[in-house]
């Protein structure tokens, strides 16, 4: 039903068999349209009728009058599985404390309700009484939804206590906006542990601070049925991230997180990082408005690089600057698993977060096809390590091509080898002293290239390819990597087949710098062809011990046919 003046009076979501009726285009009155309900109950030649599931009173003048005739109207209907009533923002509209209690009396008689919504319906704590005793009857609701009420701690304790004492198969409860507090949060940690059927929790906007979110998260370590929380804006600081951080880190069933609005500044949000390495379950972060920083961004991308489970991420509304958006985009290009990906909004337009989009439909592709990816899964840390065979002499070599003297005595001190520096982190860098804040994050990025490389050597491998020894990982050129995807057999040192190999690849590639390295390999051919005929055996001895030599694209190269 369309009410063109007063608002909308609609019933919908008929039982398997029983046609919609169209009444869009009729305006009727409220009355009118109670009184068709009423009709519809009495009317016994058409039973279909009364058989609506469903009831939506939206946005409605909700004098006490017309409440009764509600009211009425429900009570002497059984069928009905899902209540629906919204009251709008004017002062005039609103349930109110009275309204709620006679609608809870109109649906004792019910017991078939699932649904029961009153939204922004002007309730107190009292109002919340006349809930707890229609839950108190041990009816079979599934979801309950109170938001933008004004039940408060008390009525919040009254609900909880009705839902606790009784066997509730209640699977969804949202109660944002209800000033709860800290104080009502000790209630709440009481119902996550005893409703055992309770999957979905919506506590935000209700100012439980730090205190409120340990009482939560106390509850939250002995229990494993709560798949969605969301405490968004909730005043919540570092310390309150901190226990965040263990939340994700120690639960196993978790899947959806919403902490947008809350302080994560400082070195929780590194904390909440590391401990999305570790997630088990978690598909969906939201985290808008938290006060992300660069430090906490390049954390995240370490984690999504290990992180197996996560589709959905929102950053949006942080402090997250360009260096740390390459840091993210680079890190997707080893996640095979997120579907969505925000830290900008798209109406902006940001570059890199088209590179991020990218990414992601790549993955969404991938999914849709049902295409398993094996060349491009993210490598264990244990594969990687395998890979990367460096003692710590070989790290030390690695840090002087990296012109970074002043971090070798550190990395000699704490022993870094190849092990412990694919595994290291910005949190592990601060411990270990190493200063100042631009040389930790450009070790980041490099420890990042050496992995994404041994991602690309390891493909290689799989594919038929040639590998160089782990000690040459951070020597191997671009060139060197092309020559060898385009299938080269195995190598040897002797310049005659080395010339022979580039001769094949410049007629398949139409990089100019490989023909530059085959004009170099041929003077080097020519050199050697003049020592061994002045010195036989020391050349055919120099020959059968060299090592391969490393192709390099030469700096002025160019990329014209």
């Amino acid at each position: 039903f369309s009410l063109l003046s007063q608002g909308l009076l609609a019933m919908a979501q008929l039982p398997e068999g029983i046609k919609p009726m169209s009444l869009d285009v009729t305006p009727l009155s409220l009355k009118d349209a109670i009184s068709y309900v009423q009709a519809m109950n009495h009317k016994e030649d058409v039973k279909t009728d009364a058989s609506y599931t469903e009831l939506v009173v939206a946005d409605i003048d909700m004098h006490i009058s017309r409440v009764n005739k509600l009211t009425d109207a429900l009570h002497e209907n059984t069928t009905l599985t899902g209540l629906q009533i919204t009251c709008s923002e004017w002062p005039h509209c609103g349930l109110g404390d009275d309204g709620a209690e006679a609608v809870c009396k109109s649906l004792e008689c019910n017991t078939k309700l699932r649904t029961l919504m009153l939204n922004n319906c002007k309730l107190s704590s009292c109002g919340g009484v006349s809930i707890a005793n229609l839950l108190s009857l041990g009816r079979s609701l599934t979801h309950l939804n109170l938001d933008n009420n004004n039940l408060e701690a008390e009525g919040v304790k009254h609900i909880a206590k009705a839902l606790s004492a009784s066997a509730s198969g209640l699977r969804r409860l949202d109660l944002r906006g209800n000033e709860i507090g800290s104080l009502g949060a000790v209630d709440l940690a009481m119902l996550i542990a005893r409703c055992s059927n309770l999957q979905h929790l919506g506590v935000g906007f209700n100012d439980l601070g730090d205190e409120g979110i340990f009482h939560i998260a106390d509850a939250l370590r002995t229990t494993d049925h709560l798949q969605s929380l969301d405490i968004s804006d909730n005043k919540i600081t570092q310390a309150g991230c901190y226990v965040i951080a263990n939340i994700l880190n120690m639960n196993n069933s978790l899947q959806h997180f919403d902490m947008s609005g809350n302080d994560a500044s400082g070195d929780s949000d590194v904390f909440l990082a590391s401990a999305l390495t570790s997630a088990k379950s978690l598909t969906r972060l939201e985290a808008r408005k938290c006060r992300i920083d660069q430090d906490g961004a390049f954390a995240l991308a370490e984690a999504l690089e290990r992180n197996k489970t996560l589709t959905h991420v929102d950053l949006r509304d942080n402090d997250i600057d360009e260096q740390a958006m390459k840091r993210l985009v680079l890190a997707l290009k080893f996640n095979r698993t997120l579907l969505h990906f925000s830290v900008y909004d798209a109406a902006e337009g940001h570059s890199l977060q088209h590179l991020l989009d990218h990414s992601c439909s790549r993955n969404r592709s991938d999914m849709a096809h049902l295409q398993p990816v094996t060349n491009s899964v993210p490598l264990t840390h244990a594969q990687l390590v395998k890979r990367l065979a460096w003692d710590v002499s070989l790290v030390r070599g690695w840090l002087e091509k990296l012109q970074l003297p002043s971090v070798i005595p550190i990395f000699t001190h704490y022993g870094v080898d190849g092990e412990r520096l694919l595994s290291l982190g910005l949190q592990d860098l601060r411990d270990m002293q190493v200063e100042p804040r631009d040389v930790r994050v450009g070790l980041m990025d490099a420890i990042a290239a050496v992995k994404a490389r041994l991602q690309q050597l390891i493909r290689i491998e799989a594919g038929g390819g040639v590998v160089a020894p782990a000690a040459k990982v951070a020597e191997v050129s671009d060139t060197e990597l092309r020559m060898r995807e385009l299938g080269n057999p195995k190598k040897d040192n002797h310049p005659a087949r080395l010339r022979a190999q580039c001769t094949a690849a410049v007629k398949r590639s139409p990089l100019a710098s490989l023909k530059k390295e085959l004009e170099q390999l041929t003077a080097e051919e020519e050199i050697a062809s003049q020592a061994a005929s002045q010195a036989p055996s020391v050349a055919r001895s120099t020959t059968t011990t060299s090592t391969p030599r490393l192709l390099s694209r030469p700096a002025s190269a160019s990329t014209t046919r």
